[in-house]
């Protein structure tokens, strides 16, 4: 290999190495919800909603009650949300609470917080959907997955407005999209249980098939069914939308592993830690009596030692003998006495 072709392969794997992986695709909610003091019956789960998604891997930007007011609303959808997003991220938009007002699609309005609920207090503090949406689309990437769900199709008369809620196929034009919301074709308020079984379906009841996360049909069932049973058939849910009903809307967090509790042996009195002082007064007793043996067998030998006789060596050798085994005896059977006695076990 030529020493140029050899530098160009170099600075080629070089550039290989330094080149930075793309990021991963990332999950990022937007959770919007108002409470309604003019429609007591209407509740915000917007909070219950946003802790599950959050479990459940998202990044939650949420917007709730008195951080709801209409140019924050507006500023996240259309600006800080859209120029976060790149190739291949998942979005979920869920919007709770507050009503919305207008005869059809193209004229409903998401009433923010503190808007006034007249006709001039709509359009000044008000958000059309239909504007919303165009503005959103034209800044959307395409290769983002959107999932929009409303729970603001409450209808029924207040002031001299009637609220009625879009239809899901509003939300189209933001490209590669599903959307979802109830019906409402006979309820005067809505489905008030819409929240609570979205929470529960994202908690992971609506984790049909038990494969650890949730599809878009399989919530879609799960909220039909809710409905059907709760409303006794009178609320429907409705979707809309391009995106694959089956691609995965939230991966459910592993169950929590039971902790293995720490056996801790149960705690003992003195007596118990010294449960061998019988072997111990043994051993100190033989102790004792082998300390006396080696005392008469070196002083029935020390007469034979300053006055020894030619006959009596023998006999002086086996108590000199005598002597030293009882001594090493003492020193043996004492160590081991003292340790049964005081060493706890």
């Amino acid at each position: 290999m030529s020493t140029h072709r050899f530098l160009a392969s170099a600075v080629l794997i070089a550039a290989a190495l330094f080149i930075p992986s793309p990021a991963a695709a990332k999950n990022v909610a937007v959770v919007i919800g108002v409470s309604s003091s003019a429609i007591p019956q209407v509740e915000n789960h917007a909070a219950e909603v946003a802790s599950a998604l959050a479990v459940g891997g998202y990044e939650v930007h949420p917007l709730i009650d008195e951080d709801a007011v209409r140019g924050s609303i507006w500023t996240m959808l259309t600006k800080t949300l859209p120029s976060s997003l790149e190739a291949g991220d998942k979005v979920v938009i869920f919007i709770s609470g507050g009503p919305v007002i207008g005869g059809d699609a193209e004229d409903s309005w998401f009433i923010p917080w503190g808007t006034e609920l007249t006709g001039s207090g709509i359009e000044a503090g008000g958000i059309q959907i239909s504007r919303l949406v165009t503005e959103m689309s034209a800044v959307f990437p395409t290769t983002v997955s959107c999932v929009v769900i409303t729970d603001t199709t409450h209808s029924g008369e207040v002031a001299d407005a009637r609220l009625i809620g879009p239809d899901p196929s509003v939300w189209n034009d933001l490209g590669n999209v599903f959307a979802l919301g109830p019906e409402l074709p006979q309820l005067d308020l809505g489905w008030p249980g819409f929240g609570v079984a979205l929470v529960a379906g994202l908690g992971g009841e609506a984790d049909l098939d038990g494969d650890g996360s949730i599809t878009l049909s399989e919530m879609e069932r799960f909220m039909m069914t809710r409905a059907a049973v709760e409303t006794n058939g009178a609320e429907r849910i409705k979707t809309s939308g391009s995106l694959d009903p089956e691609s995965v809307l939230l991966v459910l967090p592993p169950p929590a592993t039971a902790a293995v509790p720490l056996e801790i042996p149960p705690s003992r009195s003195t007596e118990e830690k010294r449960p061998h002082r019988s072997l111990a007064a043994g051993f100190l007793a033989a102790s004792v009596f082998s300390a006396a043996g080696s005392a008469v067998a070196y002083y029935a030998g020390k007469p034979l030692l300053e006055d020894p006789v030619a006959g009596d060596k023998k006999r002086y050798n086996t108590l000199r003998d005598l002597n030293l085994g009882f001594a090493i005896a003492s020193g043996v059977t004492f160590t081991v006495g003292g340790t049964f006695l005081f060493v706890e076990f």
